[in-house]
């Protein structure tokens, strides 16, 4: 990401250069990037919006590909909205799942450092457990429900430092 920004500001010095597209590298960079946000899972306690033990790794990552995206949206000037969504395992009433889930994505989005990345805009929402990854029918599968999941969509108005 930064030896595309050197090699453009490189390329001006060079003779007969006119300019430098790194649109394809950018494009593919925000591609993966995307892609790795979107793999993404935070996983919660049963019934609470606080992260099940051992999930500041998967917190911890999360930031770290939200610096590398808003990077490269900076970069290229775009920007790229971060939705959020918040899960539940189908335990309880579907009125308490829905405002639990809202909870827990807004706990995520609290905990990012949102003024570092300005070129992303945050939306935290809640599904409830109306789209479970698993059937939920152990405990185990239970657990990979209570999660929040990260999708990324591009903004029709680019980045204006």
């Amino acid at each position: 990401m930064t030896w595309v920004r050197d090699a453009s500001l490189l390329a001006r010095t060079l003779p007969g250069v006119q300019r430098f597209d790194a649109s394809r590298v950018g494009s593919a960079e925000l591609r993966d990037a995307g892609r790795r946000l979107e793999a993404t899972m935070v996983q919660f306690e049963r019934g609470t919006a606080r992260t099940a033990p051992g999930q500041d790794a998967a917190l911890s990552g999360m930031v770290g590909e939200l610096r590398r995206l808003d990077a490269l949206a900076r970069l290229n000037g775009l920007r790229y909205r971060v939705i959020i969504t918040g899960h539940t395992d189908a335990d309880g009433p579907p009125e308490r799942n829905v405002a639990l889930s809202r909870e827990r994505s807004a706990a995520v989005v609290e905990a990012l450092p949102r003024q570092e990345l300005a070129a992303l805009v945050f939306d935290a929402r809640g599904a409830g457990s109306s789209e479970p990854l698993t059937p939920g029918t152990t405990d185990a599968e239970k657990q990979r429900n209570r999660r929040v999941a990260v999708r990324i969509e591009p903004l029709a108005d680019g980045y204006q430092p």
